[in-house]
């Protein structure tokens, strides 16, 4: 589906703001979409790159975005969006997610983060020392190795599926080499598994 920027707005410099006039070139974007009637949507975005001609701003030159494509963005707002309340709401795993939205697991690790929010919206927190899978969660406790490590907070969802969430993101290299900071499992011995998988990819990555 080839597609043309009809909002105005688009040629604002997101430096200064002023709306551009020169076209410098034309350039061609592929962003993902949500699909159409269960099929893959391929978009190819015509745009223009356009030259900032407000003597003040040290932007040179900026490509048209919208608010459903910023810059740099391969994916659609919609399409994270959906991704993550899939698994949020829907109950759907992570895999699962990826795969029904055609995205990789790690953006579907995000997305399902910035769904859940700070409080963690449509997932109820665990009181401390609750059951969990036949295991009680107490600070200091370790056994049979189903503790959650130091710094993730463990969530229930309404199906009962667990699921945590590491309250610092992993620094960058760790990210890029596929580091989940939201992961799930079927019982706390897989979640507490799967957490140690995420921290070791991490340590290997950010080691000099």
């Amino acid at each position: 589906m080839h597609v043309v920027t009809a909002d105005e707005g688009a040629r604002a410099c997101p430096e200064c703001g002023v709306l551009a006039a020169r076209v410098k070139e034309w350039v061609t974007t592929r962003p993902r979409d949500l699909p159409v009637a269960g099929r893959r949507c391929d978009l190819r975005w015509r745009k223009r790159r356009w030259y900032c001609d407000e003597p003040a701003c040290p932007r040179g030159t900026f490509t048209e975005q919208v608010a459903q494509v910023p810059a740099r963005a391969r994916l659609t707002v919609r399409l994270r969006k959906a991704a993550g309340a899939a698994v949020g709401d829907g109950g759907a795993t992570i895999v699962q997610s990826a795969r029904d939205h055609g995205v990789s697991w790690p953006v579907v690790c995000a997305a399902f983060t910035a769904h859940a929010g700070p409080a963690g919206h449509g997932m109820r927190l665990p009181a401390p020392g609750r059951p969990l899978s036949g295991v009680e969660v107490r600070a200091g406790t370790d056994r049979n190795n189903t503790t959650p490590a130091e710094g993730w907070r463990v969530m229930t969802s309404d199906r009962g599926r667990l699921w945590a969430t590491r309250e610092r993101p992993f620094p960058a290299a760790a990210e890029d080499a596929g580091a989940a900071r939201t992961v799930d499992g079927d019982d706390l011995t897989e979640l507490c598994r799967v957490i140690a998988e995420q921290e070791s990819l991490a340590a290997l990555a950010s080691a000099p």
